[in-house]
């Protein structure tokens, strides 16, 4: 959200108007966009959904 932020600042547009794309161009061009972007990592998936499973039980309890 800080990228879309500050492109909208700087572009003088609302920071919904600011798409993917745009941030994505920036984290390229900066050397930090994620080598595995858009890559399905089925492992890391599960996991994720069981965390958030666990989480949200304690928090309904």
């Amino acid at each position: 959200m800080g990228i879309a932020a500050v492109n909208a600042i700087l572009n003088n547009k609302n920071m919904a108007d600011v798409s993917n794309r745009e941030v994505r161009q920036v984290l390229a061009q900066t050397g930090q966009l994620p080598k595995i972007f858009g890559v399905a990592n089925n492992g890391d998936g599960m996991l994720l959904a069981q965390f958030e499973n666990l989480v949200s039980s304690d928090a309904i309890a």
